[in-house]
């Protein structure tokens, strides 16, 4: 008699870590710096991207965004920031400036999960020699 009664539950319990398992799966993979080009593929489902643009002969505007993910990924949109300007300038050379860093909702606040994305924009500023010390 336990038998039959246990049976369903422990089907049930299976089923729901069977689902929790693919949501926590989906939730952490969201969350990753995006590989996505958005100027040459347009918007990416998941909100995450980057985007390069040259200024001028040495100087990018880069914005890179993360796939939504229930918290802020400030290390990862760093990262792929840092990999999109070692990418434009050619080598490990160069300097941020007017750095913002940011994060917004992707989807509104009724969703029980949040769905954040977080986004660094900045220009890199490729092959700089570094500044001269004023103590000499």
């Amino acid at each position: 008699m336990c038998g039959t009664r246990s049976g369903p539950v422990a089907v049930s319990l299976v089923g729901g870590l069977k689902y929790t398992f693919v949501l926590l799966a989906f939730l952490l993979l969201s969350g990753c710096a995006s590989k996505h080009n958005m100027q040459t593929s347009g918007p990416n489902y998941l909100g995450g991207g980057y985007d390069v643009q040259k200024i001028n002969g040495n100087t990018y505007r880069i914005v890179v965004k993360t796939n939504f993910a229930p918290y802020e990924n400030l290390s990862g949109a760093r990262t792929m920031w840092e990999e999109q300007a070692k990418k434009s300038c050619g080598s490990s050379k160069y300097r941020e400036e007017n750095v913002k860093e940011y994060t917004y909702k992707h989807v509104p606040d009724f969703v029980i999960i949040p769905y954040i994305i977080t986004v660094k924009l900045a220009h890199a500023i490729c092959d700089e020699l570094p500044l001269k010390s004023s103590s000499n």
